[in-house]
């Protein structure tokens, strides 16, 4: 059996791993929806690509259920608006060849 001490140990350990993993999470999920993006663009291949869901509400409602108040509150902020941005500019500084 385990004391309060230990499981609250424990806690702040599981705490600080989900939010590790998380921002894991919204690394790779940014990094493969703005590939996505870019690959799909008619200025680069325009191909048919893949990937996420293109529902923003369904998106920020699985960002909203990840977040956790204490050791990740606010995942919602800026998925979409990096996305865009790592995709633009990766649009911008294709070469086609």
């Amino acid at each position: 059996m385990a004391t309060l001490s230990q499981l609250q140990t424990s806690r702040a350990a599981a705490g600080s791993a989900y939010a590790s993993a998380l921002a894991s999470l919204k690394s790779a999920y940014i990094s493969l929806a703005a590939l996505d993006r870019t690959i799909g663009n008619t200025n680069v291949s325009g191909a048919t690509v893949q990937g996420f869901p293109l529902d923003h509400a369904a998106l920020n409602n699985t960002i909203r259920m990840l977040s956790h108040s204490q050791f990740a509150p606010n995942q919602a902020q800026g998925w979409e608006d990096q996305i865009l941005a790592a995709s633009n500019a990766q649009i911008s500084a294709f070469t086609p060849g």
